[in-house]
């Protein structure tokens, strides 16, 4: 699945599935994520699926940890 092809919030949704946790914190993750990302982006094409891979990475190494 493309991040760049779908809505903040079926990443959102995809992640807390994929992941197994509450929306809210994929949510609050993810839009912090973004934000860090597009602050000072000059190409912004790829950010959603940047954002998403570094959320998804986070959430599986703190489970680890």
């Amino acid at each position: 699945m493309n991040a760049d092809t779908h809505s903040q919030g079926e990443i959102i949704a995809q992640l807390a599935a994929e992941t197994k946790t509450p929306r809210d914190v994929v949510e609050r993750e993810y839009l912090n994520t973004l934000h860090d990302l597009s602050d000072g982006a000059r190409v912004r094409d790829y950010l959603s699926l940047f954002a998403s891979k570094r959320v998804r990475d986070k959430i599986l190494h703190r489970r680890k940890t």
